[in-house]
């Protein structure tokens, strides 16, 4: 289901608002966008666009750590054991913090065709007493949320 344009732009209008947490303290409202980094991160420049309007620092907003930050809760070799595993863009991206055009595709054999050649189901209803997960892909300018629940169907003969 595609995401409204509207997000961004709700979440501007969000941090501009103060909340009371439950200790009673006043804090500013924040909006908190994870992932690694890509070559096309529209929505960190969509974020520093929404702070210089609200007349904050832009580059407070978004930040940055290596795997070398956290490497005190890792095992020695773990650094290089990723050097060793991954391609250069991949650790590049993954451990350095590097920028890397996003590839391929979680699901390699993912299929928008219907049960059973593909994995959607045409006569699915949404059953709330499920476990139901929620995907947000930001994508490329066109953002999407996947949402999934396990159902237990036979597999063709």
């Amino acid at each position: 289901m595609p995401m409204p344009s509207e997000t961004v732009g709700n979440a501007v209008q969000r941090a501009r608002q103060r909340v009371v947490d439950i200790t009673g303290r006043v804090r500013h409202a924040g909006v908190m966008v994870l992932g690694r980094p890509a070559a096309h991160e529209w929505h960190r420049d969509l974020i520093r666009d929404a702070a210089r309007r609200l007349g904050r620092d832009p580059d407070r907003h978004v930040l940055s750590a290596t795997t070398h930050v956290n490497a005190s809760n890792l095992s020695p070799q773990y650094i290089d054991q990723q050097r060793a595993t991954l391609s250069e863009a991949q650790f590049q991206a993954l451990v350095e913090c590097g920028e890397m055009p996003t590839e391929g595709q979680v699901f390699a054999d993912w299929s928008t065709d219907p049960w059973p050649a593909g994995n959607l189901l045409a006569d699915f209803a949404y059953d709330p007493t499920l476990p139901t997960t929620a995907a947000i892909d930001l994508g490329r300018g066109s953002p999407h949320v996947l949402f999934i629940q396990p159902v237990e169907r036979p597999l063709p003969d």
